[in-house]
């Protein structure tokens, strides 16, 4: 697939955004606060696209863009994981379509972590696949570098993840039930050039970056595209909602990002107790306010090292052997994209 003519906005945005300093103690990248602030009525639909994120940069101070096509996403009130509201995305035929805010390109982070829940409506039993719904995160910093993707195929309710070569690959044995909320997760480790994807907290893959060259995160953007090459699976339409979007880097309770779990991350969550907003770096649970509660997930990964198993506060992993079958399972699976 030519990433070039869909990314063309985002990495435009990405290289400006690249020359902006970054804060040492950011933790959150992206956070869309469950959508409860955005309006239902923006540009007359409550479309994604142009209404204002809170980044990494400060508090309202990103913008949701939409790369291209006439699909669909707007900010709804009926169908929500929790909170008053969520995206719903519909695809049109031929049409795939990514929105996303890109932040300054992450290149000290080792860890990226992106999370959502999605429900995805079953469409009709059909021969063709899709569409697809979930996350691609990129680097767009200099290029068009996919860094992964996860998500659910709506026809047939595969998990799917992608791999340059081969295109969207079924995760062997994982389907999602269609028509309610599930959760989740996308780690990038940029160290060991891998991507693991989580599914109701649950990991499912262990897999090298789909671009080799993606060494920094800029976006990740909630896709709506064709399952497949074929024609059949090109003219698929669907639903999706999003809720929970939230983006962010490093490990839980390293609130000053320097790598380590220490004293300095008790004197930053000590000066910050009691604040609120949804980029206080100390806030260890995500929700808008540092408490006892950020300091309980500090004292937990006291001493903890940079791993994977301590960018979220429980991560049920399976065995290596059994990461590999999975791997090697996958390798015979293929659609063209």
């Amino acid at each position: 697939m030519n990433l070039s003519l869909h990314k063309a906005c985002f990495s435009l945005s990405a290289l400006l955004l690249s020359l902006v300093p970054l804060e040492s103690e950011a933790r959150v990248l992206v956070h869309s606060g469950g959508f409860e602030a955005y309006s239902t009525t923006f540009g007359g639909t409550g479309r994604l696209e142009g209404q204002a994120a809170t980044t990494v940069s400060g508090e309202d101070a990103g913008i949701w863009l939409k790369d291209q096509g006439v699909s669909t996403a707007v900010v709804q009130s009926t169908v929500v994981e929790s909170g008053t509201k969520a995206i719903r995305v519909n695809r049109a035929a031929v049409s795939d379509s990514r929105w996303a805010v890109p932040v300054p390109a992450q290149s000290a982070e080792r860890f990226v972590t992106i999370e959502w829940d999605m429900y995805v409506v079953s469409s009709a039993p059909t021969a063709a696949f899709g569409p697809f719904f979930g996350i691609e995160a990129y680097d767009s910093s200099g290029g068009v570098n996919r860094i992964g993707m996860l998500g659910v195929d709506a026809a047939t309710s595969q998990l799917l993840y992608g791999n340059q070569s081969v295109g969207l690959i079924p995760v062997p044995g994982a389907t999602a039930q269609l028509n309610t909320w599930n959760s989740f997760k996308i780690v990038v480790d940029f160290s060991t050039k891998l991507y693991h994807g989580f599914f109701n907290d649950i990991q499912v893959i262990a897999t090298p970056l789909e671009f080799p060259a993606a060494d920094e995160f800029t976006d990740a953007d909630i896709a709506a595209i064709a399952a497949a090459a074929d024609a059949a699976s090109q003219v698929r339409t669907g639903t999706a909602y999003f809720d929970n979007y939230l983006v962010r880097s490093g490990i839980r309770g390293d609130y000053n990002s320097d790598g380590l779990v220490d004293a300095a991350d008790y004197t930053l969550w000590r000066d910050q107790r009691n604040t609120t907003g949804l980029l206080q770096s100390a806030d260890g649970d995500f929700n808008g306010v540092v408490n006892d509660a950020d300091y309980a997930i500090w004292a937990s990964q006291y001493g903890a090292p940079q791993t994977l198993e301590n960018t979220a506060v429980s991560v049920p992993e399976p065995t290596a052997a059994a990461l590999a079958a999975l791997l090697a399972a996958a390798c015979g699976r293929r659609r063209g994209r």
